[in-house]
């Protein structure tokens, strides 16, 4: 558990893993997440538990909140799903889950991304410019609101465990809040390189993720089909029918965009994705993210 301190006898060696077609690469993995060796625990007498709930601050929070949520969840796979979406951490999603997600295309709802802190700094966002109009006052309440909505989205990314998707919204949105205090007008396609470059620099071994690649390239598609809808819409308006014909080119336009880096992340790629997610993304965002 977080937290505890062991005393172990380890047979250790460098990681080693097989790299195949359809299968993962183990030790292209295991360098990306800092792994300088792998092994196993010799039985031995000198094993033993030294510690315990020695984790502090944010550690310490995740590791109550996925406690509370065993305990009053008696569904395993919800709970996990839980876990998933409020602090990060996906160790209790079992196989067949993952499985399922895969076969769906609905993996990304699992991940905490731009979509769900997206949805934490808007709801913070509309209830801090509901609170600070009617406290009243005379500085500007849409520049205060996005200060709260930006330290909403930092802690929720935080208590994720800030995960590359997390890093790349937060970090898009304290630029653009700054760009909005500083009423600069600055293109998306700015932004978007911007903070790729950030997170490059900071920390190289992350290119390597899928996450990387597919959090990026997701926003490059929306931005793309956002200026497609501006210059559609200055023409001709926008109707009811024209909204769900726009939501389901969203899907379909993700899916091809997307699909080049998901066959050469997973090697599979799910057909079946722009539909159901017509029905998960709004689900997601309206009612369990919220929740």
């Amino acid at each position: 558990r977080i937290g505890d301190i062991w005393r172990m006898e380890l047979r250790l060696q460098a990681p080693r893993g097989n790299s195949n077609p359809g299968s993962m690469d183990y030790e292209a993995w295991a360098f990306r997440e800092r792994y300088g060796a792998i092994g196993y625990v010799v039985s031995g007498k000198h094993n033993r538990l030294l510690d315990s709930d020695t984790s502090r601050g944010i550690a310490m929070l995740r590791q109550q909140f996925v406690n509370r949520v065993l305990k009053l969840v008696p569904d395993r796979e919800v709970a996990a799903v839980v876990v998933a979406l409020v602090v990060g951490t996906r160790h209790l999603i079992s196989t067949e889950q993952w499985d399922r997600y895969a076969r769906t295309g609905t993996s990304h709802l699992m991940a905490i991304s731009g979509l769900h802190i997206g949805l934490a700094a808007a709801g913070s966002y509309f209830l801090a410019s509901l609170l600070i109009g009617l406290a009243g006052g005379q500085s500007n309440h849409h520049d205060r609101a996005l200060l709260v909505a930006l330290g909403v989205a930092m802690l929720y990314a935080a208590l994720s465990g800030f995960a590359v998707p997390a890093r790349r919204a937060t970090l898009m949105l304290a630029l653009v809040t700054a760009i909005v205090l500083w009423r600069r007008q600055v293109s998306g396609c700015t932004v978007l390189v911007s903070v790729a470059a950030l997170v490059s620099i900071a920390d190289p071994l992350t290119t390597l993720a899928p996450g990387f690649k597919l959090s990026f390239a997701a926003v490059a598609v929306l931005l793309w089909l956002a200026r497609r809808s501006t210059a559609h819409n200055a023409a001709g308006g926008l109707q009811v029918l024209t909204m769900l014909r726009s939501l389901g080119g969203l899907q379909f336009a993700l899916l091809l965009g997307l699909l080049p880096l998901t066959v050469l992340s997973f090697d599979r790629v799910s057909l079946a994705a722009p539909a159901i997610n017509l029905l998960a993304v709004p689900l997601f965002s309206l009612i369990t993210v919220p929740f």
